[in-house]
C-alpha cells in the first residue's frame, strides 16, 4: 500500500514510518522540519514541506499518488490563540487543504485524521459531534473534526483518531524528564488515592494506525477511536516500573496538602518568568485527577496490542539511556 503521512518527523508518525515500511508498504513522509532522517529504508521518501502551502500537497499527491493518508501533523500546545487562528492553521485550514488535494487527486482511497481526547473532557462517553474543550488547542481540533463531517473526509473511506497520552522512545522533553526524576529518585507520588489514566505506548498506537488502514471499510468508516493502552495504567504503578527498570532509589510520598503549597509557589515562580521550575497547579491536577475514556470499539477492529507495559517500560529506559549517553 502507498501511504502518506503528514507529521512524519514527530513522535508518533516517526515511529508510524517505521512500522509500514517494516511491513513493506511505500511510504512518503510528509514534515515541516528538515531535519536529519530518523532511519534510513529504501522504501521510505521523506519530503520537508508545510500542508498549508495548497500548490506543494498537490504536487506531491499527484506525484506520490497515494491509496492511503494518515495525517497526523497539527499544531499542538496550550498558549491561549484563538482556535480559528492562523496559530493553528495546520489544523483547520490545512486538514481542509488535504482533503480537498485528495478528493481532486481520485487516487486517495482511505484516510485517518488524528485529533486529541481533549475534543471531551467530561464523564461518559459523548455523541461523537458533541465536544467539551478546554483549550484552545482542543477547540481547533472540535472545528477540524466538524470539517471532516461536513466534507465526508474527502475521501470513500475515512475514520477521525483521538489519541490520549502518548509515551515511549522520542517523546517529549516533558516526559523526559519525569524519566530523569524517577532515575535519580526526585520523583513522588502525591496522596494514596490510586490514579487511573489512559496512555498508550507509542510501538501500540503505531500498530493500531496501521490496523485502522487495512480493516475493511465497514468496521472504521465514519467512526472515531480513541488510541490508548486498552488498561488503564494505575499513575503510581507505572512510575513503580521505570523505578524498577532503572533500579533507582525507593519512590517517596508526599501528602496532597503538601503537593498544594509546592504547586501555589510553583505558579507564582512560573508567573514571573520561570517556566522551567518542574511543579504547578496544571501538574498537580494531571497526577491527581483520573484520566479516562472508552477504548473499546478499538480494541474490537484494531485487536491485541504488540508491546506489554512490561516491555514497554523496557524499551523506554533502554532508549533513554541512550540518549543520555550522546
Amino acid at each position: 500500500m502507498r501511504i502518506l503521512v503528514t507529521g512524519a518527523k514527530g513522535f508518533i508518525g516517526r515511529e508510524l514510518c517505521w512500522q509500514l515500511t517494516e511491513a513493506g508498504d511505500e511510504v512518503c513522509g510528509l514534515d515541516k522540519k528538515d531535519i536529519e532522517n530518523p532511519f534510513e529504508n529504501a522504501k521510505m521518501e521523506w519530503v520537508v514541506g508545510d500542508f498549508l502551502d495548497g500548490d506543494h500537497l498537490k504536487e506531491l499527491v499527484e506525484r506520490f499518488r497515494p491509496e492511503g493518508i494518515v495525517h497526523l501533523g497539527a499544531k499542538t500546545g496550550l498558549k491561549n490563540y484563538p482556535a480559528d487562528s492562523e496559530y493553528f492553521a495546520a489544523n483547520t485550514r490545512g486538514t481542509d487543504l488535504l482533503m480537498e488535494k485528495a478528493k481532486e487527486s481520485g487516487c486517495v482511497r482511505r484516510m485517518i485524521f488524528a485529533s486529541t481526547k481533549y475534543v471531551w473532557r467530561r464523564e461518559g462517553e459523548p455523541d461523537h459531534r458533541q465536544y467539551s474543550p478546554t483549550t484552545t488547542y482542543g477547540e481547533s481540533k472540535v472545528l477540524m473534526e466538524e470539517s471532516i463531517w461536513n466534507n465526508d473526509g474527502g475521501c470513500p473511506e475515512w475514520c477521525i483518531v483521538r489519541p490520549t497520552t502518548i509515551w515511549g522512545p522520542g517523546m517529549s522533553p516533558h516526559y523526559q524528564r519525569f524519566l530523569g526524576f524517577v532515575e535519580k529518585g526526585s520523583y513522588f507520588h502525591i496522596g494514596r488515592r490510586p490514579v487511573r489514566k489512559d496512555m498508550g505506548y507509542v510501538g501500540n498506537m503505531a500498530f493500531q494506525l496501521r490496523k485502522l488502514l487495512t480493516q475493511p471499510k465497514e468496521m472504521i468508516h465514519q467512526k472515531v477511536f480513541y488510541l490508548c493502552d486498552y488498561d488503564p495504567v494505575i499513575l503510581e504503578e507505572w512510575a513503580e516500573g521505570f523505578r524498577a527498570e532503572f533500579q533507582a532509589p525507593a519512590i517517596k510520598r508526599m501528602p496532597r496538602v503538601v503537593a498544594s503549597i509546592m504547586a501555589g509557589f510553583g505558579d507564582l515562580v512560573n508567573s514571573l518568568g520561570w517556566r522551567k521550575f518542574p511543579f504547578n497547579s496544571f501538574r498537580l491536577k494531571n497526577l491527581t485527577l483520573d484520566d479516562l475514556c472508552d477504548p473499546g470499539l478499538t480494541k474490537e477492529v484494531c485487536g491485541d496490542l504488540p508491546f506489554s507495559r512490561k516491555e514497554a517500560i523496557k524499551e523506554t529506559v533502554a532508549w533513554f539511556r541512550e540518549q543520555q549517553r550522546k
